[in-house]
Formats: C-alpha cells, structure tokens, sequence
C-alpha cells in the first residue's frame, strides 16, 4: 500500500466542470466501471525508478436532488481491483478478499469501502466533492460534471465547440470540447485538457514540493436523451518535478483511463 499511496501523493488534483443542470430526475442510479493503466518513472539520487500500477473500480450512484441551480448526488464505492509494481515487485488488493479485508495496511480504503458521500454541485461549480481520489488509485479528483452533457438543442450538432477552464493559486486547468458525432441514440465528444499544479505535500516527515503540468485527451460518448455519459476513455501524460530540502527529481507519468456506465 505505501506505493500505491506514494502514487497518489504525486498526481495532480484538478477539476474541470462543464454542466449546468441536468435532465436526470431524483432516485436515478448508475454504476461507473473504470480501468486505470498508470506509468510513474522518476529519479531520485541518480536511481531510476519505474512504478506501474493497474486497477479496476466500481462506484455507484444516486442522484438525491435536482434543481435549477445545480443537483446533489451520493457515491458509494463498491469494488477495487489494484496491482502494483515497482521495479520488479508487485503488490495487490482486492476489496472482496477478506485476507486483504484484515491487513492493517489497506485499512483507509477499507475505510471508503460502502460508505455514502454526497456530491453537490451549485452554478456550474462543484462545491462539495467525494473523498475518493485515493480510492481511484489515479490521484485526480474526479469531476461530476462529466457525468452529464447538458447543452440546449441549438448547440447540439456536429463541430459545436466549448471552452471552460479554472484556477487558484496552486492549479489551473483549461479544456476545450467538440462534438464529433451524433446519432439516433449518442452523442460523442472530443476533449482536450491543458493543466498544471504547484504544491506542497507531506509524507513520511518529509515536505514535497511538486511542480508538475500536462495534458489530457479524451473521448466520451453520452446518451443523446437523457444526457447521461455512457463511456469515456482518456490518455493523460504529465511531467515535471519533485523537491525536497536534499533533492529534486524528474518525474513523468502516463494513465489510461477507461469508464463505461451502467444503468
């Protein structure tokens, strides 16, 4: 778990939200199936070290309340599947094996495992969010607002374009969209990201500080009625470096992530 939990220290958090609304009504549920493939290389002290990880993720949803401002939802994570390896070694958990259940070392994701947190979001803005970035062994704190294409039917054609992009003092991220298809039943949408993040993290007595920027591209493809996502699929590339009062280490990472929902 120390890796996996190194890991997710590094990554960046960002959010990208996009929607307004949606046209979901209270009580609908869906189940999100991701599969991540995440690449860390870094340097530290002239020593190379790689660190691949694997994982499959199931969450579960609720929508609890719809408004014209915005809507709330509850998560509850249901199923991790991860594996690890570090230069040659690897190590595994899975949330359904009672061994793992038992090892005090995968005792704070058994802590997120079944438990409901609630997701609002207010004006475009996500104002409460779920805690499950770790538990998605990504490290990138997930946007709601992707769940969901709410754009009025004006816009709704081949080579509509958008842009949002946020920022605070440690991150900004920009994302530009583009519908690309649209059929009886879907609508497929191109998604770029550009995003960079300063930050200071402890572990181990030891302050981080990390510099980091990339970019993102991605597919996802929504339901064209009700406007839920249906799958996405995204390819993630960052570099940049970690500093300690003794040292700083280059660091790249590429993830694939792949979610389908079901409902």
């Amino acid at each position: 778990m120390k890796y996996l939990l190194f890991i997710a220290v590094l990554l960046i958090h960002f959010n990208q939200g996009v929607s307004q609304s949606i046209k979901l009504p209270v009580g609908t549920k869906f189940t999100i199936l991701t599969n991540t493939d995440n690449l860390v290389e870094i340097t530290m002290m002239d020593q190379h070290m790689q660190m691949h990880s694997d994982g499959k993720v199931t969450l579960a949803y609720e929508i609890m309340s719809v408004n014209t401002n915005g809507y709330s939802m509850q998560v509850t994570p249901k199923h991790l599947v991860s594996t690890v390896m570090v230069n040659g070694r690897d190590q595994k958990i899975d949330t359904d094996s009672a061994s793992d259940k038992n090892n005090p070392v995968y005792a704070k994701v058994f802590e997120l495992m079944s438990r409901s947190q609630t997701i609002e979001v207010v004006d475009n803005k996500v104002v409460q969010n779920s805690q499950l970035a770790e538990f998605n062994q990504t490290g990138i704190q997930d946007d709601p607002n992707k769940y969901f294409l709410n754009i009025s039917s004006t816009n709704l054609h081949n080579g509509f374009q958008w842009t949002d992009s946020s920022s605070n003092e440690k991150s900004k991220v920009t994302n530009r969209y583009i519908i690309v298809e649209i059929t009886d039943s879907s609508v497929t949408v191109n998604v770029n990201s550009d995003f960079s993040n300063h930050s200071t993290v402890s572990q181990a007595e030891i302050t981080i500080e990390q510099n980091l920027k990339g970019f993102s591209t991605g597919k996802r493809v929504y339901n064209k009625q009700n406007g839920l996502l249906k799958e996405e699929t995204s390819d993630i590339s960052i570099t940049g470096s970690t500093e300690t009062n003794e040292m700083s280490s280059p660091i790249t990472m590429k993830l694939t992530i792949k979610s389908v929902v079901e409902n």
